[in-house]
């Protein structure tokens, strides 16, 4: 734009629709109308509308499906409505800057068949996803006998063959020696801090009290048909673990095979692996004390899953290595408990090992959850426990 107000005369203004409203100027370039309405907001899987409320995807769990519902579409359709008629009134803004001359230009590909005449739609003006649409579909009556208008119309040249590419390439400039030179000087200058290129900016508890990152494999989930075979002693602590997590231990205490069906029905875990759960073990841990004391606290979570920020002050025994360096710590706490205004942590674990040694093996890992829940939540952690579900008793750290 060719700016009148805001640079003198001998100048060209830079800007975006938005900022130049209420601005004017001789000449304005209107470019890259074909670019498309930006739409995402409604394919999210979750759709807000002020006045139509919450649209989101019905999910059939049998058949692995999901799929939009009714309400979903009319949420999408009205944000839809909504969005073409912010993007005309754009449109207007920028077609009423120019005092003298307005040019406008855009990139389409041309029409599969002619256009049509006669008068606009409103659903070809729904249809349409670019400003330049819109001025096709408004300008395809115009013969251009009013002088209003001047429409020059260039279709691309049809893509060069491949060796036509091969030639233009080899006629590419050769590198320019000093150039070069300098950016390989550059790539050799030793990093100063070599130490970071080894630090991994995340890690988990596990790994950071393990002193090692998991190898993790692209597909994690073994198939289906791969878990029909007899279960390891590590598959069954997982399949424990889930229970713990999941169950609603209330129902479970008074029908414990009821709510092993409805989980395995819900899909928690596979028939297999549901008689794999231990009932004896399960029904020890109802009876214990720590039980008791976690239905009589204050408030319970399970899985408490958190994100900390540490550095040389939580880290440096663990990674002696940090330096100044700061690392992301994830974690999940199985279970924690308020009592008595203090925090009480709790680990269930599987662990066919003598108490002692379960002891010593997760005692790293569960003081720095004891160090980051005491920063998280700004209380004391009381008493830090592992629920030995092999020793059917509670393990103090």
């Amino acid at each position: 734009s060719a700016a009148s107000d805001s640079g003198g005369d001998e100048c060209v203004s830079i800007v975006s629709i938005h900022s130049s409203k209420g601005l004017e100027y001789p000449v304005v370039v209107l470019a890259g109308l074909s670019k498309s309405f930006n739409t995402d907001d409604q394919r999210s899987q979750v759709l807000c509308h002020k006045d139509l409320g919450i649209g989101v995807d019905a999910v059939d769990h049998r058949h692995r499906v999901r799929y939009p519902t009714i309400a979903k579409k009319a949420v999408a359709m009205k944000m839809g409505e909504d969005l073409l008629s912010e993007e005309m009134r754009i449109l207007y803004v920028a077609m009423t800057r120019a005092k003298e001359k307005l040019i406008i230009t855009s990139v389409q590909k041309p029409p599969k068949k002619a256009e049509e005449k006669g008068p606009v739609s409103n659903f070809e003006i729904r249809q349409a996803m670019s400003y330049a649409q819109w001025l096709d579909i408004a300008l395809r009556d115009y013969d251009g006998s009013s002088g209003l208008f001047h429409i020059i119309k260039e279709h691309d040249e049809p893509a060069p063959s491949d060796e036509e590419q091969e030639k233009t390439m080899q006629r590419t400039a050769e590198a320019d020696e000093s150039v070069l030179r300098y950016l390989q000087a550059l790539c050799s200058i030793p990093y100063s801090d070599p130490s970071a290129s080894r630090i991994p900016s995340q890690l988990t508890v596990t790994e950071i009290s393990k002193g090692q990152r998991s190898q993790e494999d692209l597909f994690s989930k073994e198939p289906e048909f791969l878990k029909e075979r007899k279960m390891t002693a590590a598959q069954r602590g997982t399949v424990m673990h889930n229970f713990l997590s999941c169950a609603d231990h209330g129902a479970a205490e008074v029908n414990l095979e009821q709510e092993i069906r409805r989980m395995t029905a819900a899909r928690y875990f596979t028939e297999t692996e549901a008689a794999s759960l231990n009932r004896r073990d399960i029904r020890a841990y109802y009876a214990s004390d720590l039980y008791a004391r976690i239905k009589a606290a204050d408030w319970v979570k399970r899985e408490f899953s958190f994100l900390m920020d540490m550095g040389r002050e939580e880290l440096s025994e663990v990674i002696p290595e940090i330096g100044s360096h700061r690392i992301t710590v994830q974690g999940i706490a199985d279970l924690i408990f308020e009592e008595k205004g203090a925090i009480i942590l709790v680990d269930y674990k599987t662990d066919h090992l003598p108490e002692e040694e379960i002891v010593e093996k997760y005692r790293p890992q569960l003081a720095l959850y004891r160090s980051i829940l005491m920063r998280l939540l700004g209380k004391e952690v009381k008493e830090t426990l592992i629920y030995s579900m092999y020793h059917k008793k509670t393990l103090k750290i």
